[in-house]
């Protein structure tokens, strides 16, 4: 079957073994609509037990990086950001495993899954693109909803699960300059102007000029713009507002255990203003608890001989979430 890029593209993700089910459901989806795309995940653990990843994915242990500084992300670093950290790593790597045959590497992160073939992205990457983002919101917020315009100027204008970057000099370049960044400065510290490996993104357009953003409606659909993306099931396709073909959603902190739940900050997106979300979202969790779920999410990451010690402001937001959610159902 032939790929529907007329160039050689690679897809690459990452994650600890705890998120292996995730990986597996997304490169499922991926390996579905471009058969023939080379797939590589990074392991940001040690190798124990089975890690696979499906039969063609590549699955490369993060210590093959041979990254000098590994060692001391992994003690100041939280699994996040450690994560985060590390996604220019694996697109370089992509590139020098591929050589010269891979001429671009498409990034997703474990959590998204792909519905339909990226027309859009394929159009852009054949007219020799070097960098393409995709923009948390395409239109202008007024304070509605969880998600604000104000806070997106803390957590940056791009998503960064997803980003493509050509096997150009000009992007190589600007992957070396995202990677210094990340070792040094992944912390999600909005005081300091820091959300992880996110917030430098923003910076991007600056630095390339062969630079696309891709505002179609149905990339990167997520809990931070459905109040504008309504999301149907019609004639056994996913579309977005209608008509508009949902190509891959991210679902960013959905809660497995309940499906219910569009993520953990959902609590004010009822389901009765989200169309067919929750058909969506029992769709994915089924895929997820079958690849494994249930026996991968409680293994720590080996890459520690104790668990973090640090502040992880992530999973104090995530506590306190959750911490009031069970209020509400107790009372």
């Amino acid at each position: 079957m032939k790929m529907p890029f007329t160039k050689k593209i690679a897809f690459a993700s990452l994650c600890t073994s705890s998120h292996l089910p995730f990986a597996r459901v997304l490169f499922d989806s991926i390996h579905k609509l471009y058969p023939n795309a080379p797939l590589f995940l990074l392991l940001v653990d040690k190798v124990a037990g089975d890690c696979s990843c499906g039969e063609i994915t590549k699955v490369i242990p993060v210590e093959e990086l041979k990254l000098a500084e590994l060692s001391e992300m992994v003690e100041r670093y939280p699994n996040t950001a450690l994560c985060a950290s590390l996604k220019p790593f694996i697109i370089q790597e992509v590139f020098n495993r591929g050589s010269d045959t891979v001429e671009g590497c498409v990034f997703f992160d474990s959590d998204i899954y792909l519905f339909s073939e990226m027309r859009e992205l394929e159009e852009l990457v054949d007219q020799g693109v070097d960098i393409v983002l995709t923009p948390h919101i395409s239109d202008p917020l007024f304070d509605s909803g969880r998600t604000k315009d104000i806070d997106l100027l803390k957590y940056g204008t791009f998503n960064a699960g997803f980003v493509y970057f050509a096997n150009s000099a000009a992007s190589k370049e600007l992957l070396a300059w995202w990677g210094d960044r990340t070792k040094k400065y992944c912390s999600e510290d909005t005081s300091t102007g820091l959300y992880g490996d996110q917030k430098w993104l923003n910076l991007f357009p600056g630095f390339v000029e062969n630079l696309k953003v891709l505002r179609h409606q149905g990339y990167n659909a997520a809990y931070w713009n459905i109040l504008r993306r309504k999301v149907f099931h019609l004639n056994g396709r996913w579309v977005i507002n209608g008509d508009i073909p949902l190509c891959f959603f991210h679902f960013s902190n959905l809660i497995i255990s309940s499906p219910q739940l569009l993520t953990l900050v959902s609590h004010d997106y009822p389901e009765e203003m989200s169309n067919d979300i929750p058909l969506l979202l029992r769709e994915y969790t089924a895929r997820v608890l079958a690849q494994g779920y249930e026996k991968y999410k409680m293994r720590p990451c080996l890459l520690r001989e104790k668990p973090f010690a640090g502040h992880d402001p992530r999973q104090y937001r995530v506590d306190a979430i959750l911490k009031s959610a069970v209020g509400r159902v107790e009372h």
